[in-house]
């Protein structure tokens, strides 16, 4: 027990300072009085030499009140530190109890810690750019044109500079072969905008992205190090990108990762005003900017918004329609670059709140059993004279001690939670930058521990505290008391089912979301299809014609190749990534490229065969034959959605559709086919055009082949067949169809599983509770 001290009296601080200062006057008084001055001379020169009293008075009154706030201080942490030792002693002595209570907490705060670990890479950290709150995503996720980039340019005063940036996956070449990497290309002025230079070398400078200028590229310092060493000489080298060659101008930080952390290399790109059908016509581009000093997203939104109109009749290839800029808008980059992540993690992040109140109810639960065992103890301390102040400080160092160690051990969880949970990431969320438990999300845990200390030490320390002696120390609780405490401990075991409950009919209902998908009909027959990416570089391949002899060339060498019951080409095979569409004309219905086309959803170039490998059912007309070459007559396959949307009721087979040019030639539909889930499998049904390969060839391709046997037989064979071609042709991504589909539930199938896991914690934790 500490000394007693009576409080701290400012009325009897100033009396004592003043009795102080009239003792050191009368004594200065009566010493000159001893060297022969009268009184009051004695006391005037007293006074002038000692200072002001009421001055000196404070002083001394301001050193009394420090020093006691400095004695008070010591005796807090002394009893604090004799409180913890005593509950730690407390506690070893019934180990069963704290072993259950710093588990339960070691669960629900090392959940919390490694999800928001998570989460804070993704969402909350601001990116390592200097001035991050000034970047902004500029009109939402959709891709735009590079028109709209100049247009904005010549007219946006919020912004202080604007950009671009589209992703993609690039072939790369040396003297030790070709390799897939994915890449960015940014406009020139991309990197000034994000405020990094480069470690090694420098970025683009201006006019990199104008036609005509010298073919450079930048390194991620993870492909740098991987793929060349770490050789600083490979700055001003050579490599081939897509058969052409670029020059290396430089490698970024290690910490550097835009517009994601896979990406491994950049290089500008390339508009040019005078093609109309380039610049307005090819929609890929994101759009980043800096605000202006001074400027509000909120402001640059407005501007925006006022705008589009301007851009709607800029555009000089087609209109976009009383629609378009609808939703222009100015918003943070960080939230863009997370969009896909932050539904995901909000909800885990509930979850895992969810489970550790769940957890935090159970500890409370024990905490007020093991107090009502104490009740005797805590009586006998009150009959000694222990406030009920002193009783509530000494039960929260008890339950204190228990939440740090409960944290503690969090801690040690979560390093292996994120580990786990990083591995477990699906593609389809983002990864901005790195995940590890740093001091950010120590900080959060800490906050996290000083909860949970709270809200399960707080109200049993309360309600333990409020007792009566005499009925305690003679054996008598009181039914009363019995019934209040049974109320409360029913209260918080309601809690934990509830909560519990909750988040079991959610996973659930997740659950029952995954295995409708698992039952949707994409289409085609995934079963014993194998697809493998084929780019060919396009410096090597720009003539079209090249392009379609290659494959032609392939399939022929793959068609008789052990296994292989059929096989074809395609430039976006369904459930692979984007696949984008296009603005089409339409005969009789829509022709006029001035006004606003109807949208195909999907433009997609196959070989024949295509459907007959996939599986994909031909509802009337017929297939792509080897007759529909380049030369013959331009034709298409449509989807189901697509008949019934332009010619419903009626035969679609001999109508013509075009592209959004007018001097384009017409296509004729000779065959509509089912209609296919190509962005995702809980996708509406969409507008399909197919086109022939080899009227419409492109370098970046899928071969897919319908095999009997082992898919890594197939592996080899593609690749060797590949290799006889061009030996600079990388063959990659090869999967089955059936993994492509369970991929894209990736996404649904994490956050289900997790919060299955979570769900079933808490209820068994709710079932101890019980």
């Amino acid at each position: 027990m500490s000394r007693f001290r009576p409080p701290f009296s400012r009325r009897r601080a100033r009396a004592d300072a003043g009795d102080e200062v009239r003792f050191h006057l009368e004594g200065r008084v009566e010493e000159l009085m001893a060297t022969g001055l009268a009184r009051a001379d004695a006391e005037r020169e007293a006074r002038r030499r000692f200072g002001d009293p009421a001055t000196v008075r404070d002083a001394i009154e301001r050193i009394d009140a420090a020093g006691h706030r400095r004695r008070a201080l010591r005796e807090r942490l002394g009893d604090a530190l004799r409180d913890l030792r005593l509950s730690a002693r407390g506690l070893a002595r019934r180990p069963a109890f704290a072993l259950g209570v710093v588990g339960t907490l070691a669960l629900g705060i090392g959940a919390n810690t490694a999800i928001f670990s998570v989460a804070d890479a993704l969402l909350f950290r601001p990116p390592p750019y200097p001035h991050p709150e000034q970047l902004v995503s500029v009109w939402g996720a959709r891709a735009h044109a590079a028109g709209e980039l100049y247009a904005l340019r010549e007219r946006m005063r919020s912004l202080a500079a604007i950009g671009t940036y589209a992703e993609w996956q690039m072939t790369v070449g040396n003297d030790a072969g070709s390799f897939r990497a994915d890449g960015a290309d940014v406009s020139a002025n991309m990197f000034d905008i994000l405020g990094t230079r480069a470690a090694l070398g420098t970025t683009f400078g201006p006019g990199a992205d104008v036609p005509g200028s010298p073919r450079v590229v930048l390194l991620s310092h993870q492909l740098w190090m991987t793929r060349f060493g770490g050789d600083s000489a490979v700055v001003g080298t050579s490599l081939l990108f897509e058969g052409a060659p670029r020059t290396v101008i430089g490698v970024m930080p290690e910490d550097f990762h835009f517009p994601g952390a896979g990406t491994q290399l950049w290089i500008p790109s390339t508009f040019d005003p005078a093609r109309a059908g380039d610049f307005w016509g090819w929609w890929k581009y994101s759009l980043a900017g800096r605000l202006a000093p001074g400027v509000t997203p909120a402001e640059a939104s407005r501007e925006i918004a006022s705008l589009a109109p301007q851009l709607r009749h800029a555009n000089t290839l087609w209109d976009p329609g009383e629609q378009y800029g609808r939703d222009a808008a100015v918003t943070p980059l960080q939230a863009q670059l997370s969009g896909p992540a932050r539904t995901t993690m909000y909800v885990l992040l509930g979850v895992v709140f969810a489970l550790l109140l769940v957890a935090c109810a159970n500890v409370a639960n024990l905490v007020l059993v093991r107090s009502l065992s104490r009740e005797r103890e805590f009586a006998v301390r009150v009959a000694l004279g222990s406030s009920r102040r002193r009783l509530v400080t000494q039960m929260l160092g008890e339950t204190f001690v228990l939440a740090a160690t409960g944290g503690g051990l969090a801690v040690a969880l979560a390093w292996g939670g994120v580990a786990a949970l990083s591995a477990l990431l699906p593609p389809q969320i983002p990864r901005t930058g790195p995940i590890s438990v740093d001091l950010r999300v120590l900080a959060f845990t800490v906050g996290i521990v000083l909860f949970a200390w709270l809200a399960f030490g707080l109200a049993p320390a309360l309600r333990a505290s409020n007792l009566s002696p005499n009925r305690a120390l003679s054996g008598a609780r009181g039914a009363t008391r019995g019934a209040r405490h049974h109320r409360f401990a029913g209260a918080l075991t309601v809690v934990q089912l509830a909560l519990a409950v909750v988040l079991v009919c959610g996973s659930g209902l997740l659950l029952r979301s995954l295995d409708a998908l698992r039952r949707v009909d994409p289409g085609f027959h995934a079963a014993n299809v194998v697809a493998a990416r084929v780019n060919l570089p396009a410096g090597t391949y720009r003539d079209s014609t090249r392009r379609a002899l290659f494959f032609a060339q392939l399939l022929a060498r793959l068609r008789g190749a052990p296994g292989v019951v059929s096989i074809a080409t395609v430039d976006r095979p369904p459930l692979r990534g984007p696949v984008y569409g296009m603005g089409a004309r339409i005969e009789g219905i829509a022709e006029d490229v001035t006004r606003l086309l109807p949208t195909i959803d999907h433009a997609v170039a196959v070989s024949p065969s295509y459907f007959a490998t996939m599986g994909i059912r031909l509802v009337r007309g017929r297939d792509f034959t080897d007759a529909d070459r380049a030369d013959a007559p331009g034709v298409a396959v449509i989807s189901a959605a697509m008949a019934e949307t332009f010619w419903p009721g009626a035969d679609p087979i001999g109508r013509r559709v075009g592209l959004p040019i007018a001097t384009s030639p017409w296509m004729t539909i000779v065959g509509v086919v089912d209609d296919v889930k190509q962005d995702s499998l809980n996708a509406p049904r969409r507008l399909t055009l197919y086109r022939p390969f080899a009227q419409s060839t492109y370098t970046d391709n899928t071969v897919v082949a319908r095999v009997t046997g082992d898919p890594a037989a197939f592996a080899s064979t593609i690749r060797a067949a590949a290799g006889e071609l061009d030996r600079t042709v990388p063959v990659s991504d090869i999967r089955t169809v059936s993994s492509i589909v369970s991929a894209s539930l990736a996404r649904a199938r994490f956050t289900a599983t997790l919060l299955t896991a979570f769900a079933l914690l808490a209820l068994t934790l709710g079932a101890v509770g019980v």
